[in-house]
């Protein structure tokens, strides 16, 4: 995933996690992720993989388009 898109979907993460009032770590948990790993994806110190989008799309309830764009 290219740099400026993987930030958009980050954004678009958090924006989600905050707007539906969710714990980071009940999103990490439903996704497969540990909270940490989830802490760094959304800290740019670890790299969101194409792998992750499916789970945390299902955990959020959107779909990957919705999490991409």
């Amino acid at each position: 995933m290219a740099a400026k898109n993987q930030q958009k979907t980050i954004d678009n993460i958090r924006r989600l996690i905050r707007a539906k009032g969710l714990k980071q770590t009940f999103v990490a948990e439903q996704a497969g992720l540990t909270d940490q790993q989830l802490t760094d994806i959304l800290s740019n110190r670890r790299l969101l993989r194409v792998e992750h989008l499916e789970p945390l799309a299902r955990t959020l309830g959107v779909t990957i388009e919705t999490l991409i764009s």
